[in-house]
């Protein structure tokens, strides 16, 4: 992304952050719940590259709250790094923001 599209998508953002507040100047009625069925679009409805909520689990029903006693640490494999020519098989790049 270039300082300019980030400047264009900050300012488009900016404008509705504006127009958020004031409606909600001008609108006493609390706002309806944003996270429900009907507004999380379908698989042809998804724009590439934007942000949607995602639930990743179903929540536990019940929660158990247990006691241990920690009896020994051992010490991991050493094997688990991976070599430069891994990490650049990879190709891992940062994104410039």
């Amino acid at each position: 992304m270039t300082i300019a599209q980030f400047e264009e998508r900050l300012l488009a953002l900016e404008r509705t952050v504006e127009q958020i507040q004031m409606q909600l100047k001008f609108s006493p009625q609390p706002a309806p719940a944003a996270e429900t069925k009907e507004t999380i679009p379908g698989e042809e409805d998804l724009i590439p590259d934007a942000e949607y909520p995602i639930v990743l689990a179903v929540p536990p029903k019940e929660v158990l709250h247990l006691k241990g006693k920690l009896r020994w640490i051992r010490p991991g494999p050493r094997g688990l790094a991976i070599s430069d020519a891994e990490w650049a098989s990879l190709q891992l790049e940062e994104e410039d923001v």
